[in-house]
Parts: structure tokens; C-alpha cells; sequence
């Protein structure tokens, strides 16, 4: 590493407490900053990883021990490491959709919250740019 690194802060520690995705947006792009600044590029990639290890914070290399990695060399993977966080801190995320459903008996639209994870059914409809359902277009003869 430079000289200069002396001179750089390393990033506060990962907190795992309160709003755990953000803190680790912020630890993240401070790390993505510091590694830049102290030209960590240039070191080996288990160099690297072990002063990720090192800024984590100890409660954070706590969590660390308990991740599992497909082979022993992914423990030494800054990226492999950086993703195994990524997925802890952030996990999924939800995609929230607010449609309107077609009138009922009543005469009165309701609108439906579809929470999906992942592929449900509701991301295969198509909406409007403004969020509403399109309405399906009718069928011609022997065409879908």
C-alpha cells in the first residue's frame, strides 16, 4: 500500500444494530472509497480481503465466521465476501405495486397491494406508466 494510507481514515465499523441496510450502504461506499484512496487494487486479493476483515468492525467479522461459502478460497474473496454482506444486511427486496382491480359487484374500485418476492404472478401483468393495470386486449380469431 502507499505511504499515504497512514494519512486516510479507515471506515467506522460495520454497525449490525437499527437500520442495518443502511449502515451497510454507508460502510460500503466508504470501504469502496477508502480501497480506492489507499490503491488497495494493487495488493493481493486475499491482501484485500483480510483489510475488509480488519475495518469491519468486530461484531461484523463475528457475522462473518457464521457465513457459508462454497469453497474455502470464497472466504479470501473480497467479492465474494462483499456479496455474502450484501445479502445479510439488505436481503431481499419487496416489490410493492398498487393496481386497481376491475370494478366488483358494488360498483366501486378497490385497490390491491401485491407484495412479491422474487417472480410471482403479478409481475408478469402489465402496467400503465401511471401504475394501473392495462386491461387485456380481446382475442381475434384463432389469435392470442
Amino acid at each position: 500500500m502507499a505511504t499515504t494510507s497512514s494519512q486516510i481514515p479507515v471506515p467506522a465499523p460495520l454497525r449490525l444494530a437499527g437500520n442495518v441496510a443502511g449502515d451497510w450502504k454507508r460502510f460500503r461506499g466508504q470501504w469502496i472509497n477508502y480501497a480506492k484512496a489507499v490503491k488497495l487494487a494493487s495488493e493481493e486479493a486475499d491482501c484485500q480481503a483480510a483489510v475488509f476483515l480488519a475495518c469491519i468492525g468486530p461484531d461484523a467479522y463475528e457475522l462473518f465466521e457464521t457465513f457459508e461459502f462454497a469453497s474455502d478460497e470464497d472466504r479470501s474473496d473480497l467479492t465474494k465476501i462483499m456479496d455474502a454482506f450484501e445479502a445479510h444486511c439488505v436481503g431481499v427486496v419487496n416489490v410493492v405495486r398498487t393496481i386497481r382491480i376491475l370494478p366488483a359487484l358494488s360498483g366501486e374500485w378497490r385497490i390491491v397491494r401485491y407484495v412479491s418476492v422474487g417472480c410471482t404472478s403479478a409481475d408478469f401483468l402489465r402496467f400503465r406508466s401511471d401504475g394501473r393495470l392495462r386491461r387485456p386486449r380481446p382475442h381475434r380469431h384463432g389469435h392470442p
